[in-house]
C-alpha cells in the first residue's frame, strides 16, 4: 500500500463549505456585517443575475471602506480556482503562482468551497510556500510576485519601480 504526503491531501478536506456571495450593488456595510457574523474572510461578488462568479473582495479591505460603497466597485477578478479533485500541493503552487490568498474550488464549474492562505498555514504549508509576506510592508494577501520578488499590489500601485530597489 502506497503512503500518502501531507502535499496529496484533496482539497475537500481542507476547504471550508461557508461561502458569503453577493451582488456588485450590495453596500460594503451589509458584506462586512455578514462575513463578520459568519466568521469567513472572503465574500464573492456573482454578477450575470446571481449565474457567472464577478469576482471577490477580502474582509480586511471591506474594513478599510466607506459602508456606503458598493462592492462591485471594490471587486478582484479573475478569481482563481482549483478542481476539487486536486490536492494540498496544486493549491499551493496556485497561490504562489498567482500571489492570491485564497482559491474557489470547483467541480465541472459548480463552485463548492473556498481554501484560504490561512488554511493552509494551520495546516502545515510553510509561509515561504506560498509566497509571503510582502517584503516591503509585511502584508499576507493580494500579492504579485514580480521578478521572484514577493510585493503586495499596492506596494506595487503606491511605490511603482522603488519597491524593487528596496
Amino acid at each position: 500500500m502506497a503512503h500518502s504526503t501531507t502535499q496529496d491531501v484533496p482539497l475537500t478536506a481542507l476547504m471550508s463549505r461557508n461561502l458569503i456571495c453577493v451582488t456588485p450593488m450590495t453596500p460594503v456595510s451589509e458584506a462586512l456585517a455578514d462575513a463578520r457574523r459568519d466568521g469567513v474572510e472572503h465574500i464573492f461578488i456573482l454578477g450575470d443575475g446571481g449565474h457567472a462568479l464577478a469576482g471577490l473582495i477580502c474582509r480586511c479591505d471591506l474594513e478599510r471602506e466607506r459602508p456606503t460603497r458598493s462592492i462591485g466597485t471594490l471587486v478582484h477578478s479573475p478569481v482563481v480556482t482549483v478542481e476539487a479533485w486536486g490536492t494540498r500541493q496544486d493549491a499551493v503552487d496556485l497561490m504562489r503562482e498567482y500571489g492570491v490568498g485564497c482559491l474557489l474550488v470547483v467541480a465541472g464549474g459548480l463552485l463548492l468551497g473556498v481554501v484560504t492562505r490561512s488554511v493552509m498555514l494551520r495546516d502545515g504549508v510553510e509561509r515561504e510556500e506560498l509566497g509571503g509576506p510582502c517584503l516591503a510592508c509585511g502584508l499576507q494577501h493580494e500579492l504579485a510576485p514580480p521578478n521572484g520578488s514577493t510585493f503586495c499590489r499596492e506596494c506595487l500601485e503606491c511605490r511603482g519601480d522603488q519597491v524593487a530597489l528596496d
